[in-house]
């Protein structure tokens, strides 16, 4: 987490549900679709779309068909799931700014890793597919927040299919929190104080040079 200099969250990960489809447990998934579609607000042309661009990879590899979905939705899978074979729901976690765009220019937004900052040493760490910081606080503390990778053992068969693990392999370890001299009282009454203005504001203890509220208009929309 990002915090303020008084420990309030500015920046967290937060817990997000993605709805699955195992191929192999739904040998005709259009039924399923069908009754998914609804739920999920969207056509019945759309979920079978990307059912068919996943035709190429293994079976037993489950389809994304929606991602951070609400919370409801995955009640209603939840309780009606023995009229869904094959859908299950996955837990992943997305970044999460309790300010909204307040302060988006200093702490700056996280994305996939690209090819070119894979070249670079700061990324070292990182593998294709990662989500890091792209700017500002996300970028220029990402090692801190992110964390160390952890390491699994397993034994796969000859399509590549986790068939046990092994004893061993490496305990990820998580990210820090960080607090930052940002006061976030004062944050937001400077926001608030441009209104629909644009420009660029900063508040700063003249005592010690800490930087207590700062932001820039526009945001990032």
């Amino acid at each position: 987490a990002i915090l303020d200099r008084f420990g309030r969250v500015i920046a967290r990960n937060r817990p997000a549900f993605d709805i699955l489809l195992n191929r192999e447990l739904a040998r005709d998934a259009d039924p399923v679709l069908a009754a998914l579609a609804p739920t999920l607000e969207t056509g019945l042309a759309e979920l079978r779309e990307q059912v068919k661009r996943a035709g190429a990879r293994p079976r037993y590899e489950p389809v994304v068909l929606a991602s951070d979905v609400p919370l409801a939705t995955v009640a209603f899978i939840e309780a009606r799931r023995a009229d869904l074979p094959g859908i299950s729901i996955s837990m992943s976690m997305k970044r999460s700014y309790t300010e909204g765009d307040s302060g988006s220019h200093m702490l700056g937004y996280v994305g996939e890793v690209t090819k070119a900052m894979l070249e670079k040493p700061e990324y070292a760490a990182s593998m294709s597919g990662d989500i890091v910081g792209r700017t500002g606080i996300e970028r220029a503390y990402n090692s801190e927040l992110s964390g160390r990778r952890g390491e699994r053992r397993v034994i796969v068969n000859s399509v590549g299919r986790v068939m046990g693990e092994l004893t061993g392999g490496v305990a990820a370890e998580p990210g820090q929190d960080i607090r930052f001299t940002i006061n976030l009282d004062m944050q937001r009454e400077l926001d608030a104080s441009f209104a629909d203005l644009v420009g660029a504001g900063v508040f700063i203890d003249p005592q010690t040079g800490e930087i207590l509220a700062m932001t820039s208009r526009p945001g990032y929309d």
